[in-house]
């Protein structure tokens, strides 16, 4: 199955079009050009396909009632995108599959679920959002709930919350410092920080270092997605409990078994560099693809779509993809046929995957190098 987005005067995106979306895909430009606008967009369409694949399983079961209602002007709104959209914006986001397209579509203003799904074609769906506002997640702690405080923050919350009822201790290699869990006198979960080499006791992460606090609830997210996540336990909250509250389980006939099915976690994460320096920044991009890609769970696949201004983790992705294509089974590595990267700019991307002149598969960082030579240049200026 080929995953694919078209997006046209959505907001700052005049048109974008990824076919195929790869497992790894990341988003690199100036600041307001549109990079978290188009994870928000893909995030939000995913979500959108993920209601349309219940929806078919469950019309495949004789279950001719759903649960869903899709009410793209709240979703636009809940997201903060409302204001981004006019008649002629256009969004068609979906899977080509044996030859046909499988797609949702945005246009004047409406949604178009297309036709139903075949059983074959199924699949399970997770979406999560880690916001660049989870520095100030454990600062909240345990009091988040009930407070509005933006769709995309309650998201990484709610994930890191159910995140940390299950993992309760996580190596941080690229800092070097350990993450556990702890209950308070109260019964709620406190976090804690603790160096590696025990050079001094532990913290509290709301009291640790900024860039503790932007990459620990990722990190933690991301290992529980990869290892611990249950989609049977998803199955029974999205499905069978709505089935039993409406008095529909004994018409329930299931075509496939959710065992069955294709299993996807999406994961999107804006600026995941937050307050590190750059050799963390490193080492957080490789922690982040080994557990994503080197030793997931076996029963599902997942995915990651980043936002991000910098430059050491577009640069560092090249030792990723040498360490593959030179098959140093000692070094995280990325399959570049599974790897893309755009920059963004002015409405519009860019692909910067490239190869070199001995067929060596590489990230073309040179856009990059703009920025430094106009500061060698003003440098210069000044003898």
């Amino acid at each position: 199955m080929q995953e694919f987005i078209r997006i046209r005067n959505f907001g700052p995106l005049k048109e974008v079009e990824i076919d195929p979306i790869q497992p790894f895909t990341l988003f690199i430009g100036p600041s307001a050009s549109g990079k978290s606008t188009l994870l928000k967009v893909v995030a939000l369409f995913r979500y959108l396909f993920k209601m349309k694949n219940i929806r078919s399983y469950l019309k495949h079961a004789q279950i001719t009632k759903s649960p869903f209602r899709f009410r793209i002007d709240s979703n636009l709104r809940n997201c903060g995108l409302e204001q981004m959209v006019t008649s002629d914006t256009l969004v068609e986001y979906g899977f080509k599959f044996e030859g046909r397209e499988y797609a949702i579509k945005y246009a004047g203003k409406q949604l178009k679920l297309g036709e139903d799904l075949p059983i074959n074609f199924l699949s399970f769906y997770k979406v999560s959002f880690i916001s660049e506002n989870r520095t100030i997640l454990t600062k909240l702690s345990n009091n988040v709930r009930g407070r509005d405080l933006g769709f995309y923050f309650n998201e990484t919350y709610g994930d890191f919350d159910e995140a940390t009822d299950v993992v309760q201790q996580l190596n941080l290699d690229y800092l070097d410092f350990k993450f556990d869990v702890r209950k308070g006198n109260n019964g709620k979960k406190k976090y804690f920080i603790t160096p590696a080499d025990q050079t001094y006791k532990s913290v509290e992460l709301k009291n640790a270092s900024s860039g503790l606090q932007s990459s620990t609830p990722l990190m933690v997210i991301a290992h529980y997605f990869a290892k611990n996540f249950s989609f049977q336990d998803a199955f029974l909250r999205s499905v069978l409990s709505y089935l039993f509250e409406s008095g529909q389980l004994t018409k329930f006939q299931p075509q496939i078994e959710l065992k069955d099915m294709e299993k996807y976690i999406h994961m999107h994460i804006e600026e995941p560099e937050l307050s590190l320096y750059p050799p963390a920044q490193r080492g957080l991009i490789e922690s982040l693809v080994k557990e994503c890609f080197r030793e997931p769970g076996k029963d599902r696949q997942l995915s990651l779509m980043i936002a991000t201004h910098s430059p050491y983790i577009l640069n560092y992705l090249n030792v990723l993809l040498r360490a593959y294509q030179k098959k140093d089974e000692g070094h995280v590595y990325l399959n570049p046929d599974k790897v893309a990267v755009f920059h963004v700019s002015e409405g519009r991307i860019i692909c910067l995957n490239s190869t070199t002149a001995s067929g060596e598969s590489v990230i073309d960082a040179y856009v990059l190098t703009e920025e430094m030579a106009e500061i060698a240049r003003l440098y210069k200026e000044l003898e």
